[in-house]
């Protein structure tokens, strides 16, 4: 599949199939597309249905240690990624849904701004990275604006994910910062990956993760938040969903705790 300035001058070929749902993935720093947990996500989808899963791998310019030079890069990633979409959209898709963890979630934030004024369908963020980005513009950073949906996955906040509210519906696992079953393991990749896993589980699970309605984890901690309304988290979230959500998972895979 070749993306040029045009749709006349592009090949999508015979990979590309416009009837079919669109599913753009976008890793984050220090990382590339090959994560197990991405790859876990692709099986599960194709286990699922059909889909065009899309891969973006800018692992080149999403590596280094010097986190803000890293940061710099993502505009230009994000156009890029902004280029394809309107490509494909030129081609008949109709159902795109960008997915963006930690430093790919903003990057997520560019792909709307290139598109303009054309609208993506959906965006999920998966743990929006926090470093470099408060303070920034609303056209810097994912935000409610960038799609029609956006759906945010809280669970390593204050440390390397954001902590404030940055779609229509976020949610927040066991509170938004630390997960059951990372002590034992390498602390902080394991919460902030978590994010991962429990999207990947979402896209097939029976069970389902539900979020419930509830403005912070004290009170959804302290059971005052039991006859708010409940909303699934993940895949099959409704895009009519709005509001901040709580919900506690299990320590282990399966995650998903029902009801």
């Amino acid at each position: 599949m070749r993306i040029e300035e045009s749709l006349e001058k592009s090949n999508l070929g015979s990979y590309f199939n416009s009837s079919l749902p669109v599913k753009v993935i976008i890793h984050g720093y220090n990382a590339n597309m090959f994560l197990s947990q991405l790859m876990k996500m692709k099986t599960e989808y194709l286990a699922r249905g059909s889909y065009n899963l899309i891969y973006v791998d800018w692992s080149e310019l999403a590596s280094g240690s010097w986190y803000p030079s890293v940061v710099s890069n993502t505009p230009h990633v994000g156009t890029c990624i902004g280029q394809m979409v309107k490509r494909i959209t030129e081609a008949g898709a109709s159902d795109v849904h960008v997915i963006g963890f930690s430093l790919g979630a903003h990057v997520a934030n560019y792909v709307s701004t290139t598109v303009r004024p054309l609208r993506i369908q959906r965006i999920t963020g998966l743990d929006p990275a926090v470093n470099s980005i408060f303070g920034k513009p609303v056209d810097d950073r994912l935000d409610p604006s960038d799609a029609d949906f956006v759906d945010v996955f809280h669970t390593n906040a204050l440390m390397q994910g954001k902590i404030g509210t940055c779609g229509h519906a976020d949610f927040y696992f066991n509170g938004g910062s630390v997960q059951p079953g990372c002590w034992k393991r390498d602390f902080l990749a394991c919460n902030h990956h978590r994010a991962l896993d429990y999207y990947a589980e979402s896209i097939r699970s029976q069970t389902k993760f539900w979020g419930r309605s509830c403005k912070s984890y004290f009170y959804y901690a302290f059971g005052y938040c039991e006859k708010n309304l409940q909303v699934v988290a993940g895949e099959d979230c409704p895009s009519d969903a709005r509001g901040t959500f709580m919900l506690s998972t299990n320590a282990e895979s399966p995650f998903a705790m029902g009801r």
